[in-house]
């Protein structure tokens, strides 16, 4: 299965590096040429979202050996209310996409920026019904497994963007694509702690030691998360739930 399907992603390319002879031919496809050119500009104005985001101030403040850091509430609120149609436009053009599997070489593309632009989303709006969507994406695009392919295209767009941030979280001896499915789950993990399903969390992090054991989340960060939630779901919040001024 897997080299028919490397053949196939070689021939989809091809065909599209011909794509300028066979327009002479008169045999030229416009429709993926435009396809191409608004995934690559909607990539682009993902980038830019979240770059945008990365400059919003973050806070800190200690809790004896815990702390909380969070970012600029004001700013983040501008955030929001400026780039929340932007946001649901594309998110519509990205499901579309991955929805659309038959000769178009950029479902999984699109179903890995779904899933980053739906993480940025609930950062930027952290309420319930937007936390239980983005755990949707998130957990499909986890579950296409080793399956993905990521343009490279995709991948020098995100890396600084979305991937380098999550460096001391992930595994050098891992592809990009299951480093950023490992990076969406950890993401996952937190969402279900902020909607307080504690054993839910309890399990993805299992699920993580287990799949990616020499990720530097299941090697630093683990045991000291499982700890912590399992505090929490004793009733024993080590933080306040309410960020200070």
């Amino acid at each position: 299965m897997y080299g028919l399907t490397s053949w196939f992603r070689h021939t989809v390319q091809l065909a599209t590096f011909l794509a300028p002879l066979l327009c002479v031919l008169g045999g030229c496809d416009r429709s993926l040429s435009q396809t191409n050119d608004e995934f690559e500009s909607r990539l682009e104005q993902l980038k830019q979202m979240f770059l945008e985001y990365n400059r919003i101030p973050v806070k800190r403040k200690s809790y004896g050996t815990d702390f909380a850091v969070w970012k600029d509430q004001v700013q983040l609120q501008s955030f929001y209310e400026n780039k929340k149609d932007e946001f649901l436009a594309m998110d519509k053009h990205f499901l579309e996409l991955t929805n659309k599997r038959d000769d178009n070489i950029w479902w999984d593309d699109a179903a890995f920026s779904r899933a980053v632009l739906h993480m940025l989303w609930t950062a930027a709006n952290p309420d319930s019904q937007t936390m239980y969507q983005a755990l949707v994406v998130l957990n499909s695009f986890a579950n296409l497994g080793s399956t993905i392919h990521l343009e490279k295209i995709t991948k020098e767009t995100m890396q600084d963007a979305f991937l380098n941030t999550q460096e001391g979280f992930l595994s050098p001896n891992l592809s990009f694509e299951r480093n950023a499915q490992l990076a969406l789950i950890i993401y996952s993990v937190q969402l279900f702690v902020k909607t307080k399903e504690y054993d839910k969390a309890i399990l993805q992090i299992q699920h993580i030691e287990k799949m990616f054991p020499t990720s530097g989340y299941s090697q630093q960060f683990a045991t000291g998360q499982l700890e912590a939630i399992r505090s929490l779901k004793k009733g024993k919040p080590t933080l306040p739930d309410t960020l200070p001024k």
